[in-house]
């Protein structure tokens, strides 16, 4: 096959083969199709599917956090990305307060009743969980966001990681906890911070400036940066 990008059909072939390569366990080929395909459209959810499941297999869980979050950015009425981002935070044991929003979009979604019934027994646990953090959440808030206006910022990222675990509705803490990772040069968690507050809030004008940015001038990649690009313009103004 030619690869001549713009091409719609040829970019359903690459979705195709990959999805069958990854079916046969052939990872790196996979891969390889999955990315060809995303080239050629960058606003297909498939390819990062795909891609997903490929790092979960390899055991790279940042580049599976990222891809998962763009999928479901790219296609918000498909379950299975809800189901994939639960297991990717019961797998980590990371931040379960985070599962909140995840199982609330997925029970909005979800037309298996026994599901539903096992989403709505996890939903309520976690919830009585963090309720009883409250006035331990608050005070953690004050004191991360003291040592993030004084630019101390070790102490920073050791109060938002903390605070973050009884976190369920508040992008900006995790937009915060990475401004501050960036700051002590560790790039990649920054950046799994920042995709942590979009499953937050899909529709975060500043993370998705970031990344948009971050994409283009340090990883450069224009398809990722164009991603959220769209997400920053659509969203800026309301």
């Amino acid at each position: 096959l030619h690869h001549k990008k713009g091409s719609i059909l040829l970019s359903k072939v690459y979705n195709i083969y990959s999805t069958t390569l990854l079916k046969n366990n052939q990872l790196i080929e996979a891969a390889k199709n999955a990315n060809l395909a995303f080239e050629i459209n960058p606003f297909h959810s498939l390819p990062f599917k795909v891609l997903s499941l490929i790092y979960q297999k390899t055991g790279d869980r940042s580049n599976e956090l990222r891809t998962l979050v763009i999928g479901s950015l790219l296609e918000i009425e498909y379950p299975k990305v809800y189901a994939l981002l639960a297991k990717f935070y019961d797998q980590t044991n990371k931040d379960q307060a985070i599962k909140i929003p995840i199982i609330q979009r997925w029970l909005k979604l979800e037309s298996d009743e026994n599901k539903i019934s096992a989403l709505k027994i996890e939903l309520n646990r976690l919830k009585t969980l963090i309720e009883k953090k409250q006035n331990q959440f608050i005070s953690e808030k004050n004191i991360a966001r003291n040592h993030f206006s004084n630019h101390r910022w070790e102490e920073a990222v050791d109060s938002y990681s903390k605070l973050n675990q009884w976190n369920m509705m508040d992008a900006s803490l995790y937009l915060e906890l990475g401004v501050a990772l960036g700051k002590l040069n560790q790039s990649k968690k920054a950046i799994d911070s920042l995709y942590s507050g979009l499953i937050i809030d899909h529709n975060n004008p500043y993370i998705h400036r970031i990344l948009s940015n971050y994409y283009l001038k340090v990883e450069n990649s224009p398809y990722m940066s164009a991603i959220h690009l769209r997400h920053y313009l659509k969203n800026a103004e309301k």
